[in-house]
């Protein structure tokens, strides 16, 4: 018999409270019995590979699935040191639990761009769509394009949380305090090893 699963993906540069508030009300609202955390080696919608190495941005995602039972982190994407598609990481956890229920989770700015994604009708097809909700962005007119073609989507109700990971890079390289942006022990992870310019960060 099947759970219900998330798949959380992201370059998570760093991951920080907002993507925690979000995984917990996805947990939540969805009945998922389990979320996993899944850093990607490079989007299909970026230049780069992150600021900091794939490594590090999985080891910070190992330390947030640490204080939640539910969560896990995994390293299908930064494992396959290419573009990370979205559908062959879906494709792979089906092939090993064939049973479960997975549910997608994203943002309202990625949910306007999903029919840019890489097989995205195939994704639609094989999992539910949780999307977080952000202040000032209309989504339904994107939901009902995507129902027409069979996506079950789910607005996950949450408060916006105006906190992104190019605000905490920012903050790091100019020396403020991130303290309350991140979970405390990936803050110390980031001054630890100097991560994004942060080795006078608090």
């Amino acid at each position: 018999m099947g759970i219900r699963v998330g798949i959380f993906g992201g370059m998570f540069d760093p991951i920080h409270i907002g993507h925690c508030i979000l995984a917990e009300h996805c947990i939540e609202q969805a009945g998922l019995h389990a979320c996993y955390l899944v850093p990607a080696y490079q989007s299909p919608l970026r230049s780069d590979r992150g600021h900091a190495a794939p490594y590090r941005r999985f080891r910070m995602a190992q330390i947030v699935a640490r204080t939640n039972p539910r969560l896990r982190a995994l390293d299908l994407e930064i494992a396959r040191s290419t573009i990370s598609y979205t559908i062959e990481t879906i494709e792979k956890l089906q092939a090993q639990r064939p049973d479960d229920a997975y549910h997608l989770i994203i943002g309202a700015d990625q949910f306007l761009q999903f029919q840019r994604w890489h097989r995205w009708e195939e994704i639609l097809q094989r999992v539910t769509i949780l999307v977080a909700p952000r202040e000032n962005i209309a989504l339904d007119h994107a939901q009902h394009e995507l129902e027409r073609y069979g996506g079950r989507i789910v607005r996950v109700e949450m408060p916006t949380i105006a906190i992104s990971s190019s605000m905490i890079r920012r903050y790091c390289a100019d020396g403020r305090s991130i303290r309350y942006l991140v979970p405390d022990a990936v803050r110390r992870y980031i001054r630890r090893h100097k991560l994004y310019a942060a080795s006078h960060a608090a």
